[in-house]
């Protein structure tokens, strides 16, 4: 096993001690006998399952690749140097142009935290859902990890306003608010 491994393996279990419940938007529950988050915790919240999670953690992953990397990025709540190492001590490269970046800085993330009263959805430009403060995952009401998808389905929780019909609206907000032009 290589030294990388190795701190691999001991920065993911820092990260995962150093985030709190509430700090990840769960509900903190009973005494907890370790730090931070739970594994199966991290799991849900990046999309990923406890098993690979562990596999990471453990040094038996061989070679995880970005994709598989950026969602527990995200749920850790890396900063952009962690984030940077994580990928480098994993022995890969960090996405780049052509690539859409999913990774959520932690001024974000501080602003999600201080939005707890109304419903936040963070998506990326294919439309998938990069982070839910608690409220918005409640109104998805499960796993959803792409709006459009979701919204070729049919089903009830996404609402789209044809084009025409938002400059319609627009005016008729205008005229109930005694706007005259």
């Amino acid at each position: 096993m290589a030294v990388a491994d190795h701190e691999l393996s001991g920065c993911l279990r820092s990260w995962r001690e150093r985030l709190t419940p509430a700090h990840a938007g769960l509900p903190t529950g009973t005494q907890r006998r370790v730090p931070g988050l739970r594994r199966e915790e991290v799991a849900h919240l990046a999309g990923v399952s406890v098993d690979y999670l562990a596999r990471l953690e453990q040094n038996r992953a061989h070679r995880p690749s970005p994709s598989v990397l950026a969602p527990p990025a995200r749920a850790l709540r890396l900063t952009d140097d962690e984030r940077s190492h994580l990928f480098r001590l994993a022995g890969q490269a960090e996405p780049g142009p052509g690539t859409i970046d999913r990774h959520i800085t932690p001024s974000l993330h501080r602003l999600l935290d201080r939005l707890a009263d109304v419903p936040v959805l963070v998506v990326d430009a294919a439309s998938e859902i990069v982070a839910a403060n608690p409220l918005a995952a409640a109104l998805i009401g499960g796993p959803v990890r792409c709006l459009a998808l979701q919204a070729h389905r049919g089903l009830a929780s996404v609402h789209r306003i044809p084009v025409a019909d938002r400059a319609h609206r627009g005016a008729a907000g205008r005229g109930r608010g005694g706007h005259r032009g």
